[in-house]
């Protein structure tokens, strides 16, 4: 089962420089022997069974064609290509899908130093046989060739992870839950962005119906701003469950699994989802219970966690978890930035502090759009116990803020 990503990149904001990121730093994953004994237990079977999962129709290689065809017309190179990635979803998961997983899965505590590794080339060699349309493995290849200055083969690796990734994001903009982009493992979805100039700042999980799809914060480096990109890849998760429940399960059955194996392995971009459905019923002390084992790998899980302390009348536990959403909000984490404005516009005693909020305020209008900031803060503090007290106070010093709520 792959992952949900949490401390995948190491990258550093400096305020000349902007964002410098290591781009193949994973770091973390799902263990996957202890899950495949969870599954099997919970849908009481009395066997892994490999057959092959009926999440694929007869229709389906004639409208994938038909689609590649439509969105490469003069270059059968990418239809190609884009066949098989489709043929992966078809593969045997006993001897290929399962296998390669289990693979990539071997790399989620390995530094990026390891990667290029003889025994760890090795195994991205064998992970690249099982599937070779793999945008992780080759990308990570390319790497590992540069490192070896082996140039022709580096050149071979970089070209098709271009082409790996022109085909994916054929799928959709994944601007919006309704275009996420389509993704075998959710490392793909790093390359992605990378190759797209953008840099993850995190990544949570959001319901959409009976699925869910992946919601990542990021920053476009070349344009300095804020934005969401979401990646979706319960189709793969549905052939391999299916394939290990020996019967063909459905979406809401395959998403509930996923759903429940990430909170059973505390995995941060589900333990914010249900956080914020917490929060939002004002079950503070709940949030807090979520959210404190992941504070130190999310930014948003300790932006989350701070806001339930202040809500929760527990201000003495701040000064920990604000060191942690300090670095968050340097990074471009919007929420982060928030979380600080609220703190010191509910517990400022002085101007400059005050003056330190609107300061915040303006920056998440740099990363976004002029206004935002102040529209976001004032329906944060309308989301507290005592909103009236609040938004009157901030009503009553906003100043240059209510120019721009007006307009």
């Amino acid at each position: 089962m792959t992952t949900t990503g949490e401390k995948r990149h190491k990258w550093i904001f400096t305020p000349d420089k902007g964002i410098i990121i290591d781009l193949f730093s994973i770091s973390s994953g799902f263990h996957m022997v202890r899950y495949f004994l969870w599954l099997c237990m919970a849908i009481v079977v009395a066997s892994c069974s490999s057959t092959n999962s009926a999440y694929h129709n007869g229709k389906s290689d004639e409208l994938t064609r038909a689609r590649l065809l439509a969105l490469f017309p003069d270059n059968p190179n990418l239809r190609a290509l884009g066949e098989k990635i489709e043929d992966f979803y078809y593969a045997d998961s006993s001897t290929t899908i399962l296998p390669y997983v289990s693979i990539i899965r071997q790399f989620d505590n390995m530094s990026a130093q390891q990667f290029c590794h003889p025994t760890s080339k090795s195994k991205l060699e064998q992970a690249l046989a099982l599937n070779p349309t793999s945008l992780l493995v080759n990308s990570q290849l390319f790497k590992c060739a540069g490192i070896d200055k082996n140039l022709q083969q580096a050149k071979q690796y970089f070209e098709r992870s271009q082409n790996i990734a022109m085909v994916l994001l054929s799928q959709g903009s994944g601007e919006t839950v309704e275009t996420a982009i389509e993704i075998r493992e959710i490392d793909e979805s790093y390359v992605l962005l990378e190759l797209n100039g953008l840099a993850a700042l995190d990544v949570e999980i959001l319901r959409d119906g009976d699925d869910f799809v992946y919601q990542f914060h990021v920053i476009d480096i070349q344009q300095r701003k804020f934005v969401y990109r979401y990646f979706k890849n319960t189709r793969l998760l549905g052939v391999m469950l299916s394939s290990l429940a020996g019967t063909e399960l459905s979406m809401k059955q395959v998403v509930n699994i996923s759903m429940n194996t990430y909170l059973e392995e505390q995995h941060a971009a589900v333990l914010v989802l249900e956080a914020r459905a917490k929060l939002d019923l004002g079950q503070y002390r709940e949030a807090i219970k979520l959210l404190t084992p992941v504070q130190n790998k999310s930014g948003l899980a300790a932006t989350l966690l701070a806001e339930a302390y202040i809500k929760s009348d527990q201000a003495d536990k701040l000064p920990e978890v604000l060191e942690l959403v300090d670095i968050s909000a340097q990074n471009g984490l919007i929420e982060a930035k928030l979380l600080l404005a609220q703190y010191l516009h509910i517990f400022a005693t002085t101007d400059n502090k005050l003056a330190d909020s609107d300061l915040l305020l303006r920056q998440i209008d740099e990363l976004t759009t002029p206004g935002h900031g102040v529209d976001l803060l004032t329906k944060k503090l309308g989301s507290y116990p005592d909103s009236v007290a609040l938004l009157a106070k901030w009503f009553e010093r906003a100043g240059d803020q209510q120019k721009l709520l007006r307009q």
